[in-house]
């Protein structure tokens, strides 16, 4: 994203490594779990389709599963591994993506692999800024901030925080409290601001 005129960079960061534990149990166990099911579910069916189509039932599920069940489940589990690895290393590069930048004038977030999100939020739109950390966050010390405007859009792929969407998060932050205090004291710097300014540390 090109910075305008006179812009300055104020603050600059990306999410931590500890962010990848996370995003294993949300986003990549629970893709592989639906994927494995899935392709569990075809193998089966195509056995049984075959064994059906040429005679001889006493491979199928159905007349005899011990050995076919046995090879359908090899052959899922080494597909779930694959594609359990290919989400990790998915969830490596979408880390990597992600760019969050104060500047003088506005607050940035860009990343994404599949979907590439360049996005920004002038300061005189900020309503809230909020600060949040999950009980797995505050366990590998990482927390949120959430960005939010009178509108109720989400511009980092649905983060929701305390049940409310955030036009802009910084997920995956060491320290969220530098960024917020400057972000804040920038805010209240504009008169012209949609709305008033409140700072909230949600510890949920």
């Amino acid at each position: 994203m090109k910075l305008q005129d006179g812009e300055e960079i104020i603050y600059r960061a990306q999410p931590k490594l500890a962010i990848l534990v996370i995003w294993f149990f949300t986003k990549c166990l629970p893709f592989t779990s639906v994927c494995v099911f899935f392709i569990f579910f075809m193998f089966g069916l195509a056995k049984d389709l075959y064994a059906w189509g040429s005679g001889s039932g006493d491979i199928s599920f159905v007349s005899n599963p011990g050995p076919v069940f046995r090879s359908v489940l090899t052959a899922t589990c080494a597909a779930g591994l694959v594609i359990l690895a290919s989400a990790l290393l998915y969830c490596v590069y979408l880390r990597r993506s992600y760019m969050y930048m104060i500047t003088s004038r506005r607050c940035i977030f860009r990343g994404g692999i599949l979907r590439h999100i360049e996005h920004s939020v002038p300061y005189h739109k900020i309503t809230d800024v909020e600060q949040s950390r999950t009980i797995f966050e505050r366990l590998l010390g990482l927390s949120t901030i959430g960005i939010y405007t009178p509108g109720t859009g989400s511009a980092s792929g649905g983060i929701s925080l305390g049940g409310r969407h955030p036009e802009i998060a910084f997920p995956g932050l060491g320290n969220s409290e530098d960024p917020a205090e400057i972000i804040s004291q920038i805010v209240v710097k504009y008169p012209d601001r949609q709305g008033s300014l409140t700072e909230k540390g949600n510890m949920q």
